[in-house]
């Protein structure tokens, strides 16, 4: 809840940056999925990621949200999640990736409206906010990757918005998130997630067709593997 009473979100994110920029700005080795420009990355789509396969930075498309995809903490994770749920501290100690962005968008209630904004840096470059995945492998379907989004406190600048936002990393944390060295360091990784200077920051209004995320998607819909449609079946059996 934000201090209003309504629920806050920050379940949408864009990405309109080229390939080009995007090997520059996070020192890619390789890109492994097909990407054009977006603004309206939402929810079980699937969304580009940066992870550090053997020291090598790749950007690959997972879908966004854990399994079962309707937990609360399925798509946006806090630091107090991985504290309570041992399977999420061992995605996080290993599978630990960078979503790329270059805004996103924030939904608050105000009294019976709702405000819609779109966060994005002062100088308008592309940043990077830390994540974590998991990766089902299945004999006849392959595997099936999903991600997550860490968040952190607002800044100031934020909280009159959301009480939470996304962990955008500086250049420096980016690099220490990625690096497979600080695996056995959680605490160390834990530090990282802290809000990013407001004053580097700038938030703007938007319309509430802008911040739906409801242009069709052909990345919406994939098949799963059978291990995954089983657990959620078990999920709605309980």
């Amino acid at each position: 809840m934000n201090k209003d009473g309504g629920m806050d979100m920050c379940e949408r994110f864009s990405l309109m940056s080229g390939v080009t920029e995007l090997f520059d700005r996070f020192e890619l080795n390789d890109i492994r999925m097909s990407l054009r420009p977006r603004s309206d990355y939402a929810p079980t789509r699937t969304v580009p990621v940066i992870v550090n396969e053997q020291g090598q930075r790749k950007l690959e498309g997972y879908r966004w949200g854990l399994i079962p995809f309707w937990a609360k903490d399925a798509v946006l994770t806090s630091g107090a999640d991985i504290q309570e749920k041992r399977e999420y501290r061992k995605l996080f100690a290993k599978h630990r990736c960078v979503f790329p962005c270059d805004g996103f968008y924030v939904s608050a209630a105000k009294g019976k409206r709702r405000r819609y904004v779109r966060v994005s840096l002062t100088d308008r470059k592309t940043f990077g906010v830390a994540g974590f995945y998991e990766i089902w492998k299945d004999k006849q379907n392959g595997e099936f990757r999903t991600c997550t989004m860490m968040t952190t406190a607002a800044n100031r600048l934020l909280y009159d918005y959301t009480e939470r936002m996304p962990a955008i990393l500086q250049e420096r944390e980016l690099k220490e998130w990625l690096d497979s060295k600080r695996n056995g360091e959680p605490d160390f990784l834990q530090s990282l997630l802290s809000p990013f200077p407001p004053e580097r920051m700038r938030v703007e209004p938007v319309g509430a067709d802008e911040w739906s995320g409801s242009s069709p998607d052909e990345d919406s819909e994939g098949e799963m593997p059978m291990k995954v449609k089983a657990l959620l079946q078990a999920s709605l059996k309980r």
